[in-house]
């Protein structure tokens, strides 16, 4: 194959995609609350093991896209995802049997 036309591929490939925006730690976010379905902002960062920044950096590309959605009960923040965020994270949960395929 020409490797001219392998990185014309390349570019368009990853050229206007949002998912990169996304980025690993918001993917990870995304898959542990469709399986928690919410959590507290302090539970995500715990269980994944994320600094604040880190966390925070995340999630604020998750709102932005409408992924996640953030509520109040007795002044612990909540997150959960949208349904936008449950069709996104159903979509990599497919994508990943899918690679793991054999």
């Amino acid at each position: 194959m020409d490797k001219s036309k392998l990185t014309n591929i390349s570019v368009y490939a990853y050229n206007g995609h949002m998912i990169e925006n996304i980025g690993e730690r918001g993917i990870r976010i995304l898959l542990l609350l469709h399986n928690k379905r919410e959590a507290k902002l302090t539970q995500i960062k715990n269980e994944l093991r994320m600094g604040s920044a880190a966390a925070y950096n995340a999630l604020a590309q998750l709102f932005r896209f409408g992924l996640v959605e953030e509520y109040r009960y007795k002044n612990m923040r909540i997150i959960r995802l949208t349904e936008k965020g449950i069709k996104v994270a159903d979509l990599l949960i497919q994508a990943d049997k899918i690679l793991s395929e054999e």
